[in-house]
């Protein structure tokens, strides 16, 4: 295995059962690392890890940051609870790879308990706007509420995106998603309506953070 994590970081490494826990500072002077896990502790797990921290010496991730644990595992779906997940799938694609990690970090925003009644309110909202929405099959997510929760998720993703990389590049990696293609498709052609019934909510995230 070539010898993983470059860029002078601080680097504590720990050997457990469910595999190499790995404490990466996002800059010389964080006081409070993220903790990539990595499953299977395999190379392509490993260059996952890298290409994560690599992306946040390369972006001010730190407004995104709502959970410090992160598991890397190799043929996993990603997902945000109980500990953030990544697969190795965007190895190639570090845009997709920041595009999966922000999403997930906005799942645990929105399911912060201070932004309960916002969010509730919100997707109330947006039941009023789309009163029906497609199943997993045509474009949505994995049930009805999901899907109306994930138009707030993608569309603060797209946001970050938009902030972090540029509106052109944001607007590539949306369309080159193949999952939720009806949310996705939402937010390139409502943006304007998805972001008014946000931020009218205040669930707003760089915005109010910096």
């Amino acid at each position: 295995m070539r010898p993983p994590f470059r860029h002078g970081l601080r680097l504590f490494c720990a050997v457990f059962l469910c595999g190499a826990v790995l404490a990466l500072a996002f800059g010389q002077e964080s006081p409070d690392p993220l903790e990539i896990h990595l499953a299977g502790n395999s190379e392509r797990e490993a260059e996952v890890a890298e290409k994560l921290v690599a992306l946040s010496h390369k972006h001010d991730l730190e407004p995104w940051l709502f959970t410090k644990r992160v598991r890397v595992e190799s043929g996993a779906i990603p997902r945000s609870h109980p500990v953030l997940t990544l697969n190795t799938r965007h190895l190639g694609s570090p845009d997709q790879l920041l595009a999966v990690f922000l999403h997930e970090q906005i799942h645990w925003f929105l399911a912060a308990p201070e932004n309960r009644d916002s969010r509730e309110a919100a997707l109330a909202e947006l039941r009023a706007i789309y009163p029906e929405v497609p199943n997993a099959e045509t474009g949505g997510a994995a049930d009805v509420e999901s899907t109306y929760l994930h138009l707030l998720v993608n569309w603060l993703e797209f946001r970050a995106l938009v902030q972090l990389l540029g509106p052109e590049e944001a607007r590539v990696v949306m369309e080159t998603k193949d999952i939720y293609e009806w949310i996705y498709g939402r937010i390139l052609t409502d943006g304007p309506r998805l972001e008014f019934v946000i931020d009218r909510h205040g669930l707003g995230i760089a915005h109010d953070r910096r």
